[in-house]
């Protein structure tokens, strides 16, 4: 799980008896049955909270998902577009059309391996690869009008 304004993974441990829990940081809190203690990857406890408060505040994370670091979440804001980084579904809205071109109502998609022969093969050519597509296309064009 994580918190809900944090990516950092933690752990979710219901509380079998009540007690002192020892938190991260020497703190200790009281926990009851039925509680939830919450605890880093390294095993320490960082939280105690109600189970009815749980999902207020931490949400479950898929095995099969990933977290980004703050860090990591400014590296992207500078690539992608503006608040792109705001959610996980803006996120890949971001990603994705970045790996697409539209041309009229045709739209190139294009795998990660492409982009980096394109972007290569624009750097070869000292253009940006928006100007190299657009030379692609021009000369797409002018060969449809004079092959006939």
């Amino acid at each position: 799980m994580r918190r809900k304004s944090d990516p950092t993974l933690y752990y979710a441990q219901p509380i079998l008896s009540d007690g002192l829990i020892l938190l991260a940081g020497g703190i200790r809190r009281s926990g009851h049955a039925g509680d939830v203690r919450i605890t880093n990857e390294a095993g320490e406890a960082i939280d105690v909270i109600s189970a009815d408060l749980l999902t207020e505040f931490y949400e479950d994370v898929k095995s099969d998902a990933f977290a980004l670091t703050p860090d990591q979440i400014t590296r992207c804001a500078k690539v992608l577009r503006f608040g792109a980084t705001k959610s996980a579904e803006e996120f890949t809205q971001a990603v994705e059309s970045m790996a697409k071109v539209a041309i009229g109502g045709v739209k190139v998609e294009w795998t990660p391996g492409q982009i980096d022969q394109l972007k290569h093969r624009a750097s070869k050519r000292g253009v940006s690869v928006q100007a190299y597509i657009q030379s692609l296309v021009e000369k797409f064009m002018q060969d449809i009008w004079t092959l006939g």
